[in-house]
């Protein structure tokens, strides 16, 4: 069992029992669902005031310990929730998860025996809808994930991370909440080939600046953010032209990303769309926090949309809350773009498709 500093503890449930994403009993079991923590959340009450169930979770994640061969329950809750923090309270969980050593693994455990079962002898079968695709369509992943990047920021003030993707050969678009001025965007380094390869070992990666004194556009209430790159690096690793786009509910989207820091990965096949509107589309899907800012793409791989939210999500021509991952659509973020700045972008098609809402 880690334990905790009374002041540590106490600063953590008084940080945690704020949170609106921990305000209501469904909303902190989805928190604890999307942390990775099935097998223990039904175990935990979070039922009472924010105080009582925070108070209650912690506890709980606290004995329960470091899952088999992973890290601490309570840092992996502590993690996803660092993402829906401010400035200052992702600092403080960032503090105490490297303190306390709660993203640690410990040793592997053994390898699970081998299962055997019998194969019911039936035709093959189309299971639910059709997810079957041609080869290629591997290959077109790998050629667009190539202009996403990592980007970081850490100062000694501000720490954080998140995604962006090249939309043209010096220019990368983000989230506001990513790079909110322009001094974040000139102290973030943009990291491209920051993956894996087929053995699991890290491959060369190449880190770029903001040009200085190049464009820099962003909007806050559409949560994007335009910066020029020195070095032209969408001359090596290609670039995601903005067209118009067409998406609509059940459609499947793909996002590729940077979840939580991590390597390059892709959320793909189950991601369905369930909501068009108010400027924005939500789906199903797995992201994290540093997931912010990556591209929303199409089956055939045309950006609709800019990931930047995930949880109880309002649809905005309803009000009502769903358990979603959120995107600023493209069409919305091209229409905003002073005209010099969409000047600048290659390939762009601004006959955008008119969207609900």
């Amino acid at each position: 069992m880690a334990e905790l500093a009374l002041a540590h503890r106490q600063q953590l449930v008084s940080m945690l029992r704020s949170m609106p994403v921990l305000a209501t009993e469904q909303s902190r079991r989805d928190m604890l669902e999307l942390s990775g923590l099935s097998d223990v959340a039904p175990n935990i009450d979070v039922s009472g005031s924010p105080f009582e169930a925070v108070n209650t979770i912690v506890n709980h994640l606290l004995a329960y310990g470091r899952l088999p061969g992973g890290p601490h329950a309570l840092g992996l809750f502590l993690n996803l929730l660092k993402g829906f923090a401010g400035q200052e309270g992702q600092v403080f969980l960032a503090d105490l998860l490297d303190r306390y050593d709660l993203m640690t693994p410990i040793a592997l455990s053994p390898d699970i025996a081998s299962w055997r079962g019998s194969i019911a002898d039936v035709a093959e079968k189309i299971i639910r809808s059709n997810t079957l695709r041609p080869i290629a369509f591997l290959s077109a992943a790998v050629a667009v994930s190539r202009s996403v990047a990592y980007l970081e920021l850490n100062t000694a003030k501000l720490s954080w991370s998140g995604s962006g993707f090249l939309v043209g050969p010096d220019l990368l678009l983000t989230n506001n909440h990513v790079l909110p001025d322009a001094e974040c965007a000139a102290r973030t380094t943009y990291r491209f080939n920051y993956q894996d390869d087929v053995d699991g070992r890290p491959e060369i990666h190449h880190d770029f600046q903001a040009r200085p004194d190049g464009i820099f556009h962003t909007s806050e209430s559409l949560d994007y953010a335009l910066v020029q790159l020195d070095g032209r690096p969408g001359d090596n690793w290609g670039y995601l032209p903005l067209r118009a786009c067409q998406v609509a509910v059940g459609d499947r989207v793909n996002v590729i990303q940077h979840p939580g820091g991590q390597p390059k990965q892709i959320a793909m096949r189950d991601n369905l769309v369930e909501y068009i509107g108010g400027g924005v589309v939500q789906y199903v899907t797995s992201t994290l926090p540093g997931s912010s800012g990556a591209p929303v793409l199409t089956d055939d791989w045309t950006v609709c949309a800019v990931h930047h939210a995930g949880g109880m999500i309002i649809e905005p021509t309803t009000q009502r809350r769903f358990f979603r991952n959120e995107g600023i659509l493209i069409s919305e973020i091209l229409h905003d773009l002073p005209d010099h700045v969409r000047a600048a972008l290659p390939d762009t098609d601004v006959r955008l498709e008119q969207n609900p809402g």
